[in-house]
């Protein structure tokens, strides 16, 4: 058996933004109202309920112009439009309150599950003495798969790569037995959950075990995608909790019924008893984290929740060695302001990159994600498809 390797180590956590998913086609904060518009006129099967919802949204946005003239606020950036709406709502009563806060969660799942596009494959450079076939088997699924050409590059899709790496496929049995991994995540989108069922893989969400059917049950050691913010497959039951569905459309053309989705606004700090233990889980994952990759997050000025969540988590942990943050952008004075120069002097990594250009180097991968030792090392005793 080989030795785990220092480079490898036990529990990642990996917090994912609204960049994560880009490359997929998911809209980020500051073009998804622009997204919205274009799902409501060119998407032709857009069921009756979402199109009425994102109707309603800019009808309200258009209602609500005035107030520009008073405070300075964007209503095409999502933040100020939506805690707008929700403070508004939080101002009606009965239906009407309803019918705000229900269109615009059905208004987000509308344009989260009509952006999706096909994922163009990065050209990742590998190392001449690994084994290239049997990485982009194990990351393709695809038996005849080889080495597209003889330049020391293999294609691969991004998202299909991450989860393969979050399924240890590209793991030594020594590193696979000494890790964990958990997805933190704050978007609503499938583009996670898409991809590790290519792998016929369904996520473990650390919901009660009621909120699972037979079709959603998760997989035997998944990995948990612990999702803070809600879902677009999470059916909100209430005080009954949520169930998580097979068919995320289904919901969306319900009239009745809604996505559990925590809306980014000035109230998304109202508790529930189903996000205390979206928040406790997430905090326990922190705690026990011996690396932390934060993909794709900006850091929005409506989440402040961000640094109590991180404080929360790491105020118990001893064991943390990295801190590696993903983002084309620089966010070194954001974080300056909430961690501790003196702890995470050895400790925060920063990569001003997009997640699909990081996955593009193999070295990258293995230096900010501590996975894949195959994608740098040929490991004896592998077989190509196990």
């Amino acid at each position: 058996m080989l030795r785990p390797d220092p480079r490898f180590f036990g529990n990642n956590v990996y917090i994912l933004g609204a960049g994560f998913s880009a490359h997929a086609g998911m809209p980020v904060m500051s073009n998804f109202m622009t997204r919205m518009r274009d799902v409501r006129e060119l998407s032709s099967d857009l069921p009756p309920e979402a199109a009425r919802a994102i109707d309603l949204v800019l009808e309200e946005r258009a209602r609500l112009s005035g107030v520009r003239d008073k405070i300075k606020l964007n209503l095409d950036n999502v933040e100020d439009l939506f805690s707008l709406i929700d403070a508004r709502a939080t101002s009606e009563r009965g239906n009407k309150s309803r019918r705000l806060t229900t269109s615009v969660r059905k208004a987000i799942s509308a344009t989260l599950l009509n952006s999706k596009e096909r994922v163009v494959p990065v050209r990742m450079s590998i190392r001449s003495r690994v084994d290239a076939k049997l990485v982009r088997e194990r990351v393709s699924l695809r038996p005849d798969a080889g080495i597209a050409g003889d330049d020391g590059h293999i294609e691969a899709d991004p998202y299909r790569l991450f989860s393969a790496l979050l399924l240890h496929r590209l793991d030594a049995e020594a590193d696979i037995l000494t890790a964990t991994d958990t997805v933190i995540t704050f978007n609503y989108d499938l583009v996670l959950e898409d991809n590790l069922g290519c792998f016929s893989v369904r996520p473990d969400y650390c919901l009660d075990e009621k909120s699972y059917s037979k079709a959603t049950r998760p997989t035997p050691n998944a990995p948990k995608v612990i999702k803070v913010h809600g879902s677009v497959n999470w059916e909100d039951k209430g005080r009954l909790g949520v169930n998580v569905v097979h068919d995320a459309g289904q919901v969306l053309a319900s009239e009745d019924g809604r996505a559990f989705l925590i809306p980014p606004t000035w109230a998304k700090g109202t508790q529930t008893r189903l996000s205390r233990l979206l928040w406790s889980n997430a905090v326990d994952a922190i705690q026990k984290a011996h690396r932390i990759v934060i993909i794709g997050y900006s850091m929005p000025q409506t989440d402040l929740y961000f640094k109590y969540l991180l404080a929360a988590g790491l105020r118990d942990n001893s064991s943390l060695r990295r801190l590696t943050i993903i983002n084309p952008s620089s966010l070194d004075e954001a974080f300056s302001e909430i961690l501790d120069e003196t702890y995470f002097e050895h400790r925060l990594f920063p990569v001003h990159e997009h997640f699909e250009t990081v996955v593009s180097s193999a070295e990258r991968v293995t230096g900010c994600f501590g996975r894949g030792r195959a994608l740098v090392e040929k490991l004896p005793g592998l077989d190509s498809m196990g």
